[in-house]
């Protein structure tokens, strides 16, 4: 049983090299995060079970940290006493 909020939870391991630029490791993480969707509906009970992980309540059983990914439209932000301005930026995938 779990208790938790799972929805579009998506694990990944990426091991990072010293060696390589920002951008080659970029393009790792990005092309290990594709792969990984192929296996993104694997139920999460289950992977914890099949890894035999031992279990903490003080953590996730399988990652250290969480990024949250949305998708949303830019829109103007607006600050008392501050100016700012978008600055669309080059993809450099």
């Amino acid at each position: 049983n779990q208790i938790g909020f799972y929805l579009n939870t998506l694990v990944l391991r990426n091991q990072l090299n010293q060696n390589a630029t920002f951008i080659d490791t970029l393009l790792e993480i990005k092309e290990n995060t594709l792969n990984s969707f192929e296996h993104q509906s694997y139920p999460f009970d289950k992977l914890v079970d099949e890894l035999e992980l031992d279990r903490d309540l003080s953590q996730n059983p399988l990652f250290n940290i969480m990024i949250v990914l949305q998708n949303n439209e830019q829109s103007e932000i607006n600050f008392k006493n501050l100016d700012s301005n978008f600055i669309p930026t080059k993809n450099v995938f």
